[in-house]
């Protein structure tokens, strides 16, 4: 499982099954293994705080310069990780989506209902606390059956349920409050929260509630039941150039809206990307998007996505998301990203380095765009001049498209998932299941610091 990074030295991801199909998609690094759900790997964070003097590294920067600037770096980081060693994985896992075709007589349906009545004194002493979601409907966690597990995290997991009073699917992100204390998340939990209460968008898992006790952070997306897209790209190999343009058409409808928001999300990876019933995408997680004003200089995302910028501590904007839309489209054209290594320190260094290795048969139109979205002067990147989005829009890999037909899905996506009804989790791992979400509680005061949640 390719895992996401925080300068605070914390390893955040999701855990899913392993296989050797997977393993030949994402990083062979073994600090950066796919992860089971009964064992993960905690990651290396690398906070590359020496490289933030000096002019931008290029291709033709030397090495050894870079190198050892990096090793300073590194041995700065060791000491963090060792000190969070505990934590190998924290929860940013927003196994959500959106909603299908209900089927009456489905017998995985009929499993789910009566897999609901045994699960729901998960919530037994929960009280109601009536609180109103998104559409200013009064909403309760005894309103919701639990059905399934169908993700976990260090400290949480996101469930499928069902919503009696609206009868619809749900997945419902359960954090534990001790546990986000602990690892100092408090804030990050917060701002992801702050940030979907903003966007309503057709290509963004949107939140339709939240609420929190005691013990848990409770926060209620639409169920999208597709699955990711990288399960599709692992089975696949890797997409051809008309699929591939089709995904990164929706990613930058999303991108647009959200930064007209000043908002950048700064984890685009194909496992943070769902497929609804209906073959559209949806981006999820939002643990580690941010509102800017101007620039920030937090270490964060996924190390073979990272923009030159985060590396060297210079600052980063919006242009990150560019970026890693660049490294997104060879993933899917390649099957595998264009800076990769057996550890981080090396990945970074082919990141800072900006040479690429480029197939044989890959699209040259593709490659002209993703040429210019991997850019390390990010003045000169695609998406972050004068026109912005618009000069990726009109870009030829996208001739063909009417962005108003992007925009309003009326576009035939190149893969519908296999769906029976609304609830139907056949696209999800198996995980073992709670007893119960109510264990370790936390005191007043300690609950203080959620007043505003």
């Amino acid at each position: 499982m390719r895992q996401s990074i925080h300068e605070d030295g914390l390893t955040l991801s999701r855990q899913h099954s392993s296989s050797p199909e997977s393993e030949r998609i994402r990083s062979s690094s073994k600090n950066s293994g796919s992860l089971s759900p009964a064992s993960s790997i905690s990651l290396v964070s690398l906070k590359l705080s020496a490289l933030s003097t000096g002019s931008s590294t290029s291709a033709s920067s030397t090495t050894g310069s870079v190198s050892s600037r990096l090793v300073t770096a590194v041995n700065k980081s060791n000491h963090l990780t060792s000190s969070t060693s505990t934590s190998k994985t924290s929860v940013v896992t927003n196994k959500t989506a959106s909603t299908s075709i209900l089927r009456k007589h489905n017998p995985q349906q009929q499993q789910q209902q009566q897999r609901a009545g045994s699960l729901k004194a998960v919530f037994s002493s929960t009280p109601s606390s009536k609180r109103t979601d998104n559409k200013n409907n009064l909403m309760a966690l005894d309103d919701l059956d639990i059905i399934k597990t169908i993700g976990t995290g260090t400290f949480g997991r996101v469930v499928l349920v069902y919503d009696k009073e609206n009868r619809e699917y749900g997945a419902l992100k359960i954090l534990q409050l001790c546990d986000v204390i602990r690892l100092k998340q408090v804030d990050h939990v917060k701002n992801e929260k702050n940030i979907l209460q903003q966007v309503n968008h057709p290509f963004i898992v949107n939140l339709k509630w939240h609420h929190k006790d005691e013990f848990n952070i409770y926060m209620l997306f639409e169920y999208v039941c597709g699955g990711e897209l990288f399960s599709y790209l692992r089975n696949a190999g890797h997409f051809s150039s008309s699929t591939s343009s089709f995904y990164a058409a929706e990613i930058i409808c999303a991108l647009e809206y959200l930064h007209g928001r000043n908002i950048v999300y700064r984890d685009l990876k194909p496992e943070n990307l769902l497929l609804d019933k209906e073959g559209h995408l949806k981006i999820t997680d939002f643990g580690f998007a941010k509102k800017l004003t101007d620039r920030t200089w937090t270490l964060c995302g996924t190390p073979e996505y990272l923009a030159p910028e985060i590396i060297q501590s210079k600052g980063h904007n919006k242009a990150v998301d560019w970026w890693a839309l660049g490294v997104l489209i060879y993933e899917m054209l390649c099957g595998y990203p264009p800076f990769s290594d057996d550890n981080n320190f090396s990945t970074y260094e082919k990141i800072l380095g900006g040479k690429i290795e480029w197939p044989k048969n890959f699209d040259p139109v593709a490659k002209d765009l993703v040429k210019k979205l991997l850019t390390n002067d990010r003045t000169k990147r695609i998406g972050c001049m004068k026109n912005g989005p618009e000069d990726v829009k009109r870009h030829r890999w996208f001739r063909d498209y009417d962005w108003e037909d992007v925009k309003n899905r009326r576009l035939n996506p190149p893969i519908i998932p296999k769906v029976s009804f609304d609830g139907d989790t056949r696209n999800f791992d198996e995980y073992p299941e709670e007893e119960s979400f109510r264990v370790n509680g936390i005191t007043k005061a300690q609950l203080e610091l959620f007043a505003d949640f």
